[in-house]
């Protein structure tokens, strides 16, 4: 059987999910071609292309992942395909948009909506279009249509051990990809890689749905196979550096410990970064950490709050991110600090606490998100009871440059807030605007998208930083 699947928006980081599962095929002996999409272009534009794919391959089975940001996409691609398309296709649609919401993805007309994990899955729903098992409702972790209603199967067990999967095929990625420099690591412009360690969280965090997911339980793959991946993408495609991508890579010091010595030993010499939670960072981390050539520490503060903080049930108290802070840079780490903006009954008085801590901490950048109620989420949960989402109009899950829920908190309000936030990144913004390798970079974007980058500038100098930083990650997205 020949396989597309679709990246249907072409982000910085990989698609992990879908990368696993074609690599879990590829081993299989199954023909696989993973495409991406570029992103922010237009619906005609990218219609256009996928069809010149679909031509090229002529697939007997089309498989996109899926997050909620990217529904309206892919529901378009979906409709598309069932309408347009020549021959009569199976579409499949996985990651956590379908794992969350299948009745949802199945109304686009996908015939299979994949629920969690996909791997094993992946094989089932092969041997099925193969003719081999005849019975879709035998299949765990999926939903369907049969006689105009949803079945729901049970959902499939997570793969208990991560280590019996394939080794990650990059083969089925354009070598262009791990050409192009970006920001993962604030402050650095390098060719990046992003790994995976584990997968699973066992916090409760009310405004995320990875325990949907990959549960809560944490499934790690094995520190050599980890090594290996490095030294394999750094030979192949020459990255300068890497990212940890996992939420809880502080979960156990012995693990971090036992990584940061690995690439010690086999003397891999490329800077990188991690997200860590404050709670369980420690003095041991953070000194094998520096010694392996980490750079930067990715911290959950979100607020300074202990009331905002005790809603969003963190599980951290503004202590624990003074102690962590203080650690990382008492061993030279650079600190990068989430700040969580238009949480629901915040008051001032909150907002306040939490630009007083991050006064004492001072962090190298600090990324400030609206909190979003995504599908999944406990959060999404409670803004559908208390009618915080207006679900008669079509909600914009992709933005970042405003305030879903209607709280009854002011918008108005909500940005100062937001800009001042940012106002804590110019030492970054120089450090950008001093290197010689974003200023290359951006001389290149300015030929393809002179108007863009002009415009990005000019707010800029004129201190409008949240549209300057919009111009730049649009431009740069699509020029990924």
């Amino acid at each position: 059987m020949k396989i597309l699947l679709i990246n249907p928006e072409k982000l910085v980081h990989p698609p992990f999910g879908l990368l696993s599962i074609g690599s879990m095929l590829m081993s299989k002996g199954y023909d696989v071609t993973l495409v991406e999409m570029p992103f922010g272009v237009k619906d005609r534009e990218r219609e256009a292309c996928f069809f010149r794919e679909l031509e090229r391959k002529a697939p007997d089975l089309i498989g996109f992942t899926c997050m909620t940001p990217q529904a309206p996409v892919v529901r378009h691609m979906v409709r598309s395909i069932k309408e347009k398309y020549r021959r009569k296709v199976p579409v499949v649609v996985g990651g956590m948009h379908p794992t969350v919401d299948p009745e949802h993805v199945l109304s686009w007309g996908a015939d299979i909506a994949v629920r969690g994990e996909g791997e094993m899955t992946a094989l089932d729903l092969m041997r099925h279009y193969a003719g081999e098992l005849t019975d879709l409702g035998a299949i765990p972790g999926i939903a369907f249509r049969k006689d105009g209603k949803t079945v729901l199967t049970e959902m499939r067990p997570l793969i208990p051990d991560l280590n019996t999967l394939p080794p990650t095929d990059y083969s089925l990625l354009a070598h262009s990809r791990f050409k192009r420099r970006c920001y993962s690591i604030r402050g650095f412009w390098l060719r990046n890689a992003w790994i995976m360690t584990a997968r699973g969280c066992p916090a409760s965090c009310i405004f995320c749905a990875t325990n949907a997911m990959y549960g809560k339980r944490v499934r790690e793959f094995k520190t050599e196979r980890l090594l290996g991946e490095i030294e394999y993408l750094r030979k192949r495609f020459g990255i300068e550096g890497f990212w940890v991508v996992d939420d809880n890579f502080s979960l156990k010091e012995r693990r971090v410990v036992e990584f940061c010595n690995g690439v010690i030993a086999r003397k891999i010499g490329l800077p990188w970064a991690c997200q860590m939670r404050v709670d369980s960072f420690t003095e041991g981390m953070a000194r094998a950490m520096k010694q392996a050539g980490c750079v930067q520490v990715d911290f959950g503060v979100e607020s300074g709050s202990v009331k905002t903080l005790t809603y969003l049930k963190k599980d951290i108290t503004p202590d624990d991110t003074r102690r962590a802070f203080r650690i990382a840079k008492a061993h030279g780490l650079r600190v990068l600090g989430t700040m969580l903006i238009g949480v629901p009954f915040e008051e001032e008085k909150d907002i306040n606490e939490t630009f007083a801590l991050l006064d004492e901490i001072s962090p190298n950048f600090v990324a400030p998100f609206f909190i979003t109620p995504y599908p999944g989420t406990e959060l999404y949960a409670t803004a559908r009871e208390r009618g915080w989402l207006d679900e008669k109009e079509a909600i914009d899950w992709q933005s970042t440059d405003h305030f879903i829920m209607k709280t009854g908190a002011s918008p108005e309000y909500l940005r100062q807030v937001y800009n001042r936030a940012l106002a804590y990144n110019k030492s970054t913004i120089v450090s950008y605007l001093t290197n010689p390798r974003f200023l290359g970079d951006m001389i290149k974007l300015f030929v393809r998208h002179p108007v863009s980058i002009l415009a990005m500038a000019w707010y800029l100098v004129t201190g409008r930083q949240k549209e300057s930083m919009n111009v730049f990650l649009r431009v740069f997205r699509m020029s990924y």
